[in-house]
């Protein structure tokens, strides 16, 4: 189970982490392995500042987009997909939808 860690929100609201997987996390042909953290929020998901930093990505807020170097551009808020997943404490948890187009969050999951 995960310790007692808190999520801070946007809105600085807390939301209680649930558990965390170590995912393998999908985008176009790319796999990007990374420990991810579950809670209870309104969004799917949030791509966090260790995630973008560590596998090099580029924001775009102006075109609302992602790139991966400078040959893959990623729309963010554009997946409906729901998806299924075991994390560290067994509870079985809902996604509810994918965070951004052609990505397939923790389609490797440890279980």
């Amino acid at each position: 189970m995960a310790p007692n860690l808190t999520l801070k929100t946007a809105t600085g609201e807390k939301a209680k982490i649930q558990g965390k997987l170590d995912a393998s996390i999908e985008c176009g042909s790319r796999k990007f392995q990374h420990r991810v953290y579950v809670a209870d929020i309104t969004d799917s998901c949030i791509l966090g500042l260790d995630f973008l930093q560590k596998f090099k990505f580029t924001v775009d807020l102006e075109k609302n987009e992602i790139r991966i170097g400078s040959n893959r551009n990623i729309s963010l808020f554009s997946g409906s997909t729901q998806h299924r997943k075991r994390i560290s404490d067994g509870k079985n948890v809902l996604s509810r939808q994918l965070c951004f187009e052609g990505c397939e969050p923790c389609s490797n999951a440890e279980k």
